[in-house]
């Protein structure tokens, strides 16, 4: 079984480590007292499926970029796949205090195959799969511990297999506006 798309949270959760990975279709989150390989097969769970239907996530999910910590829950840039193999990003929103528990998910994609280069069907040009955008990191672009509304995040992604991208987004801009009136830890 194919193990892919590791993303480790930049903090400790009670004394572990916590990693997000993809075992087709699903995305699985680990705790780990180290980081030594292999992982157990013991400890780890599904957290995020595809959802039914023909949704822009429908066929398989994966981790991406590192998550980051923001005031209303990590944020996290996922990949989905639709039906017709096309790789969008989408975003998770997590509890501050329990990586499984998913507070917000976006019901479209903020990041679709567009351009030239992301699409791959330029018939002068070589491509190795079309139609992708696949997150492979992302950054504050500011250096804070805990992002807020106003702070932009820069996502660095694959495109079409070939090339990479960058786009920036406000955290706001991300995560609607009733996901994030009260932090979700907030009495």
């Amino acid at each position: 079984m194919a193990n892919k798309d590791a993303a480790l949270y930049p903090e400790k959760f009670n004394g572990k480590y916590v990693l997000y990975h993809r075992i087709d279709p699903a995305m699985w989150v680990s705790y780990l007292d180290n980081l030594d390989t292999p992982w157990p097969r013991v400890g780890q769970k599904t957290f995020v499926a595809p959802r039914p239907g023909m949704m822009w996530d429908g066929l398989k999910v994966g981790a991406g970029a590192q998550p980051i910590k923001t005031k209303h829950g990590w944020l996290n840039i996922y990949h989905g796949v639709d039906y017709d193999k096309w790789y969008r990003l989408g975003v998770l929103m997590m509890d501050l205090d329990n990586p499984a528990k998913v507070i917000y998910r976006s019901p479209n994609p903020v990041l679709s195959p567009e351009s030239d280069f992301e699409v791959g069907e330029v018939s002068d040009s070589d491509f190795w799969v079309p139609h992708v955008v696949f997150t492979c990191g992302a950054v504050p672009a500011t250096d804070k511990d805990t992002l807020d509304i106003d702070d932009e995040i820069f996502v660095y992604y694959g495109a079409a297999d070939t090339s990479i991208g960058v786009a920036k987004a406000t955290i706001g801009q991300l995560v609607p506006t009733l996901k994030r009136e009260k932090p979700p830890n907030a009495k």
